[in-house]
């Protein structure tokens, strides 16, 4: 997995390096070296990376969301292998919050529950190759899943830049099982507003 962010070096020479079963971290920053020109079409080192079987996941963390790029990517076609949230200690409290708000963005921006519920679970597991024993719900497999709700409302996302954009839907957890042991969220209040008046 290789970081992307501002250059240098330069995505195409860093693309370049990588291979099938590769993976791109970030790949919605709005940095330089992001993944789409000015006129909002995909880098052609971008595609042909995505060609050879190279992995790109978004990565949100505290500074690799831009809903600029996730706009222009998606009108150009291209779609993420992975959602991630890179929740670490300097991230979680930018916007960022949990893996279920990353979710909840991208509801917003127009994809299908069942999309982002793969992005973040099968899809993943097939990546890792681990699609043998996690992604999915079947007989003999670990329980391992999430029991959520999606609240509908009217809510405001931001992206690391303070770009704020609004979303109907906000994913809320609400049980965890682990290896068939069951937890109870203990916090479910909404990290995100209502808009401004």
């Amino acid at each position: 997995m290789v970081h992307i962010g501002s250059e240098p070096p330069l995505l195409r020479d860093t693309l370049e390096l990588l291979d099938k079963g590769d993976m791109i971290a970030h790949c919605y920053h709005g940095k330089s070296g992001k993944i789409v020109d000015d006129a909002g079409g995909i880098l052609p080192c971008v595609n042909a990376a995505r060609e050879r079987g190279v992995f790109f996941e978004i990565g949100h963390g505290g500074g690799s969301f831009s809903v600029d790029t996730v706009r222009k990517a998606t009108k150009a076609g291209f779609r993420p292998d992975a959602v991630s949230s890179d929740l670490h200690a300097l991230s979680w409290d930018k916007h960022l919050y949990s893996l279920a708000v990353t979710m909840s963005k991208f509801l917003s921006l127009g994809y299908p529950l069942n999309d982002v519920i793969s992005l973040v679970t099968a899809s993943p597991a097939r990546i890792l190759g681990l699609e043998a024993t996690h992604g999915k719900i079947e007989p003999g497999r670990k329980a391992d899943l999430t029991i959520f709700s999606v609240k509908q409302g009217e809510f405001v996302f931001a992206d690391w830049e303070n770009t704020e954009f609004k979303g109907n839907m906000l994913v809320r957890p609400e049980y965890a099982v682990k290896a068939g042991n069951p937890f109870t969220c203990r916090d479910t209040s909404d990290p995100v507003g209502k808009p401004k008046a």
